[in-house]
């Protein structure tokens, strides 16, 4: 089969069966999960106040090193520059791969359309199941932005710590776009409750 037609058989298979194709291509994520056991994590969202900071040491001092959708770094004092997964609800592309080199690429949403070819035939790729985006909409009655979930999927781990940067909930909006925020589909107040009460729960999470 030539690329061309292995692409229109993806785009057909991916519109007819969506989560049921898409599954074949995912690690599971009891596999996903195991792999964080006993090892530290930072999330890296994409806040513009993070570029004001000076965490990029600490970020990089973690084991496993989370960025978020096309993963911007403004620099390496504030944001690190190691990537070792990313987590997206949009395409990415070859050369962004390149340039980031993660060993993971993790899909949160349940919306396909933008999910490639290249993302689901990555060395080791996860498809975030519809069922846990449905359970976490729930909780926080909106829905939940890709910072919020992949948040929600790595307290579910044996990590030994998480260090959530690069979060200030829209408050200095966002480096990957110039949308304000009522141009974003999010409840940005109900996001910073769950994550505050995460952190009074679970004393390995920590926010910067």
């Amino acid at each position: 089969m030539t690329y061309k037609n292995n692409l229109m058989y993806f785009h057909l298979s991916k519109f007819l069966f969506k989560e049921q194709y898409l599954i074949r291509f995912s690690l599971t994520e009891a596999d996903l999960l195991h792999s964080l056991s006993n090892r530290s994590v930072s999330i890296v969202g994409n806040a513009r106040s993070l570029n004001k900071n000076s965490f990029g040491s600490k970020i990089d001092k973690n084991d496993i090193i989370i960025r978020l959708n096309r993963s911007p770094i403004s620099s390496e004092s504030s944001h690190g520059i190691k990537t070792t997964w990313i987590a997206t609800a949009t395409s990415l592309s070859n050369e962004l791969l390149n340039q980031r080199n993660p060993e993971v690429i993790l899909w949160m949403t349940p919306k396909i359309r933008k999910l490639g070819l290249n993302l689901t035939n990555y060395s080791s790729f996860y498809l975030n199941r519809k069922k846990a985006n449905n359970q976490l909409k729930e909780k926080i009655d909106a829905r939940p932005s890709v910072g919020l979930m992949t948040i929600d999927l790595i307290q579910k781990s044996e990590a030994s710590k998480i260090d959530i940067f690069g979060f200030d909930f829209f408050e200095s909006l966002s480096n990957s776009g110039k949308r304000k925020v009522k141009q974003v589909p999010h409840d940005f107040n109900s996001e910073k409750k769950f994550v505050k009460n995460l952190i009074n729960f679970d004393k390995r999470i920590q926010i910067y």
